[in-house]
């Protein structure tokens, strides 16, 4: 919720660099990002105040194996949230849509899986029904 509160304005995403993070300060400079809204900076161990040791030492630790990760040009943007999906649309033996023939839900969204690698392996099973249906 701080993070959502702190770049409403517009959907921004919070940042702080990897840097800062250690220091435990903010900065005011320029990053660039891909992230098309724009970033805004904050206070981030904020957020991860019990685990900031942990978060601490895995980034130092980090740059120990890939330098530059620790500096100001490194940059920590907002946690990542997610849900997995409140349905599940409901599939047969061959992993296909009960109600639409030849529809595979899988993943996280049709309510397979609770993230990216669980949601990858139900996509391998499904495209090996899918492979083992059409016959090829």
């Amino acid at each position: 919720m701080k993070c959502y509160k702190a770049g409403k304005e517009r959907y921004k995403a919070p940042f702080c660099t990897t840097l800062d993070f250690i220091e435990r300060k903010i900065r005011t400079d320029n990053v660039e990002s891909s992230y098309p809204r724009g970033l805004v900076p904050y206070p981030l161990w904020e957020i991860y105040e019990e685990k900031y040791n942990f978060f601490r030492t895995a980034i130092i630790d980090f740059d120990k194996k890939l330098k530059g990760m620790l500096s100001n040009k490194t940059i920590l943007i907002a946690p990542e949230t997610r849900t997995s999906s409140p349905i599940r649309i409901k599939r047969d033996e061959n992993l296909m849509s009960v109600n639409t023939k030849f529809l595979f839900p899988c993943g996280e969204g049709a309510g397979y899986s609770g993230g990216i690698i669980s949601s990858a392996v139900d996509g391998i099973k499904v495209a090996e029904k899918i492979i083992n249906i059409l016959g090829r």
